[in-house]
């Protein structure tokens, strides 16, 4: 059935003309990459597959800059998501959705300094966390790996390898000491081959035999 079949056989939504409903995202994957969603509404979608559901764009920016081709960002409900979506002109072909519908409760990562916090977990179990109490900014893996500042304090920790590349020239001053630590230290200047700094075991000097010698 197509879009105009459903919003003529739906007549009851032209009892909830500018109404808030409720749904359930089935699918985010937007062709055009406007962030739509399709949203099953119980109330208004009995009968009809998840492909005949129509695109509901969003009515909010999440974004703290606005969306345009080189600022925003990307805030796409995931499927299973339920959201908030109105309806308008009688028209349940043509609707917005309004972000999510609140949690019974929120995320444990979110309830110290609340409601001073904010952030998001994805679907994978990765956190973004912002205190703005305690001054930090974290993100955090569900691998274990994470980035975290906190008042003046960077901790990088990965589970795996770390790769930094600079394209141009890098300089490490430290006002305080400089300690690396490391089960082997490589060092190579470009056309020189490495330079270990792995420590080696140290043979002690060969004392000859002074036998016989006056030393004068």
């Amino acid at each position: 059935m197509t879009l105009s079949a459903l919003s003529s056989h739906l007549s009851n939504a032209k009892d909830y003309p500018l109404s808030i409903l409720f749904g359930v995202v089935v699918n985010n994957n937007d062709p055009l990459f406007l962030q739509r969603v399709q949203v099953r509404i119980s109330l208004l979608h009995q009968g009809y597959t998840d492909e005949q559901l129509p695109w509901c764009l969003p009515i909010t920016n999440l974004a703290p800059n606005g969306n345009s081709p080189s600022i925003g960002g990307c805030f796409v409900p995931a499927p299973s998501s339920p959201v908030a979506i109105l309806t308008t002109m009688d028209d349940p072909t043509f609707c917005y959705y309004i972000g999510g519908t609140p949690q019974v409760e929120i995320d444990p990562a979110f309830k110290t300094n609340y409601p001073n916090v904010y952030g998001f977990r994805d679907s994978a179990g990765n956190l973004l966390k912002v205190d703005t109490v305690a001054k930090t900014w974290l993100i955090n893996l569900v691998d274990g790996s994470y980035i975290e500042f906190n008042n003046g304090q960077m901790n990088v920790v990965t589970t795996s390898n770390l790769q930094i590349n600079v394209q141009g020239n890098c300089a490490l001053n430290a006002s305080g000491s400089v300690d690396i630590n490391g089960s082997t230290i490589n060092m190579q200047a470009s056309g020189n081959p490495a330079a270990s700094l792995t420590p080696q075991p140290q043979t002690p000097p060969t004392i000859g035999s002074f036998s016989g010698q006056t030393g004068y």
